[in-house]
């Protein structure tokens, strides 16, 4: 009774199962015809049942499969459905039919015949030819009640029980179909039971060397080592001509490297930073604060805020000189804009226009000032070139089906970027900038402290002149920690909130390093945006794929 009992339970389980799903698919047919000019015709006779109201069936079939680590792909041409509205399109490396009517639902059993071309899914063995297809493919949702094959030749063959084999299951699957009819021309079998949803049936048949039309050696040679040559030449070509435009218009003369102890006479900070990377960045616009401050202009006052974080005033103390860049009175005249004091809090989200705009601007006149014309032009020829070398490496990925001319055209192009970067060349006074400003950097990496200490008796207010100059090349908490125990008092400009028992110069590199960075982040911040061959298996093989209902 209770052996009874499960089995009902089971079968009754089953039955909902079945009807739950919106269809299945009663017969499913394959007719194949393998023509010697090696196109291969396929038609499917679908018999599907809905249970469901549904719009029609969606089959999908990949043109491309993956065979011994290698992509291969196949044409998919000669595209009907009879007797029922459809559409086709490609997607996720399948060719796909939509059949049926968005305005039209279907019910009950509805036949299908679907037919297409395959040029040329083969294996070509050195002494035969292999056709190995998945029938039907292992990616259907549903169940199949009945499946089966015949499939046609153009031409007679005479093949052995052993030169073709049939299997189905689920993809790895190694049933095999034993009752297969074989003529001259024609073979023809079904699977001995149903399919459930994720199994399919795949055949593999030995064909004679010259049953079908086999690729030209040519062809053969291009399959193996086209998208290899082409990317290489391509990427020879290009990187060769990228790097000989670099050395003839780029490449700069030798300099003399000699440490010096002062900053280059003539030159801000925002200037040393530009000519030491050939960049405007962010942080040689924010040395022009120290700068200023040390000259007088302005004074930088630390304030207590809460949501643990510290806000900072910047106080004017006087106008600008004449001769002021205009990189600098476009910063210095927006700070000060609305009065004689301006929070960095106030700044943000608002400043980093007037930041673009300076920056833009330093850039300019270091680059007229310091760097021939003609290559400023080919730094714009190759950076395009090396852009458009990188669109021509995805566009023969995508023609070729190969990751080798992405590979070698991508590795090109960021060579081709790398040397844009480095394509100004210096003219006789850029070289002559380029070599004091050098031999500075140099000194602050290297400064020991007697040389620091003569250095301030000669000077007392060298610390502070030479600070933003340590900004910019990213020494600021090393070149102050080298002044600990020379210096007892911190710059007059900087003013810090709290009691302070005594002056360290490392501690106060450390908190105007970070002070700096919190006014660089507001001088950038900017409004965030809104929006929105032997033995086989079942699948494996050419054709294939699945289909749902929609």
């Amino acid at each position: 009774m209770k052996k009874f009992l499960l089995s009902f339970i089971l079968l009754m389980g089953a039955f909902a199962f079945v009807y739950a799903q919106p269809y299945y698919i009663k017969d499913y047919h394959v007719e194949v015809m393998i023509n010697k000019d090696g196109k291969v015709d396929i038609k499917e006779t679908l018999l599907a049942d809905f249970t469901m109201e549904r719009h029609g069936i969606i089959r999908f079939i990949p043109y491309t499969v993956r065979r011994d680590g290698e992509k291969v792909s196949f044409k998919v041409t000669n595209a009907t459905v009879k007797d029922h509205p459809f559409e086709t399109y490609k997607e996720n490396g399948n060719f796909v039919f939509k059949i049926g009517d968005a305005n039209t639902y279907v019910n009950g059993e509805v036949t299908y015949v679907i037919s297409y071309t395959m040029n040329k899914p083969f294996l070509y063995h050195e002494d035969f030819t292999e056709f190995y297809f998945n029938l039907i493919g292992t990616q259907w949702d549903t169940h199949i009640d009945a499946a089966s094959f015949v499939v046609n030749f153009d031409g007679y063959y005479s093949l052995q029980p052993e030169d073709y084999k049939a299997f189905y299951g689920p993809y790895g699957s190694e049933s095999r179909i034993e009752d297969i009819d074989f003529s001259m021309k024609k073979m023809s079998g079904k699977v001995p039971v149903g399919l459930n949803a994720g199994e399919g049936m795949t055949i593999a048949i030995k064909l004679p060397l010259d049953a079908v039309a086999r690729p030209s050696a040519g062809a053969l040679w291009w399959k193996d080592n086209g998208p290899l040559s082409v990317s290489s030449v391509f990427g020879v070509i290009f990187a060769f001509f990228f790097y000989n435009t670099w050395k003839k218009h780029g490449k700069d003369l030798p300099i003399v490297k000699a440490a010096r102890f002062t900053p280059p006479p003539g030159l801000n900070p925002a200037e040393v930073g530009t000519i030491i990377d050939e960049r405007a960045d962010t942080v040689d616009i924010m040395a022009l604060l120290p700068y200023w401050a040390h000259e007088g202009l302005i004074r930088i006052e630390q304030r207590e805020k809460n949501w643990f974080k510290d806000d900072y005033e910047l106080i004017k103390l006087a106008p600008l000189p004449v001769d002021a860049k205009s990189y600098e009175r476009t910063i210095f005249n927006r700070l000060f804009a609305s009065g004689d004091s301006v929070l960095i809090s106030s700044l943000k989200d608002t400043f980093y226009t007037t930041l673009n705009a300076a920056r833009s601007d330093l850039q300019k006149q270091i680059k007229q000032r310091a760097y021939t014309p003609e290559s400023g032009k080919k730094q714009i020829i190759i950076g395009l070139l090396s852009g458009l070398t990188l669109v021509l490496g995805i566009v023969l990925t995508i023609f070729m089906e190969s990751i080798y001319p992405a590979l070698f055209l991508g590795i090109t192009a960021i060579f081709g970027f790398i040397l844009t970067a480095k394509m100004l060349k210096k003219n006789e006074e850029g070289l002559h900038l380029y070599q004091e400003t050098y031999g500075f950097k140099m000194f602050v990496q290297k400064a020991d402290k007697p040389r620091l200490e003569r250095l301030l008796k000669d000077d007392p207010m060298y610390f502070e002149k030479t600070l933003p100059f340590a900004m910019v090349f990213g020494y600021t908490k090393e070149w102050s920690k080298k002044f600990d125990g020379l210096l007892t008092q911190p710059p007059s400009w900087y003013v810090g909130y709290g009691p302070h028992a005594s002056f360290s110069p490392s501690d106060f590199g450390k908190s105007f390093d970070g002070g700096i960075r919190e006014m660089q982040s507001a001088f950038a911040s900017s409004p965030s945006s809104s929006g929105s061959g032997g033995g086989g298996f079942s699948g494996g093989g050419a054709g294939g794929g699945g289909g749902s209902s929609w």
